[in-house]
C-alpha cells in the first residue's frame, strides 16, 4: 500500500489522526512536495510491490482561483494508475490533513 500526500505535515498529520491500524508502520508513504506526478510515477517504478495507491491529496475546496487542485491531482492520479494498480482517493473534509489535526487538537483542549 502507498499513501499519497502533497506535503510532509499533512502525511504527519494523517498518520498521527489515523494510524490505520496495527501494521501501519510497514505502509509505504510518500510525500510528493506539491502535485508531482513525476514523483509519484518514480516511486511506484521503484517499488514493484505496491499494489494499492491512496491518494490522499488536499481538498482545496477555497482556492483563490477556484480550482480544487489537490482533487483534480487526485482524480488524474487515479485515472492514470489504475489500469496497473488498486486506486482510492481519501478526500479530507477540512483543507487538508494538518487542519483536521489542529481542529481535533483544539476541541480537546476545551
Amino acid at each position: 500500500m502507498l499513501f499519497v500526500f502533497e506535503a510532509f505535515i499533512d502525511l504527519f498529520s494523517f498518520i498521527t489522526l489515523y494510524q490505520l491500524d496495527e501494521n501501519w508502520h510497514t505502509y509505504n508513504y510518500i510525500a510528493l512536495g506539491g502535485l508531482n506526478l513525476e514523483a509519484l510515477k518514480k516511486c511506484v517504478e521503484d517499488y514493484p510491490h505496491i499494489k494499492k495507491i491512496y491518494i490522499c491529496t488536499d481538498n482545496d475546496i477555497n482556492s483563490s482561483d477556484g480550482k480544487n487542485h489537490g482533487q483534480d491531482f487526485a482524480k488524474k492520479a487515479q485515472k492514470l494508475f489504475q489500469v496497473k494498480y488498486k486506486t482510492e482517493i481519501i478526500t479530507p473534509k477540512l483543507k487538508d490533513w494538518n487542519e483536521i489535526l489542529k481542529q481535533r487538537s483544539q476541541s480537546y483542549g476545551k
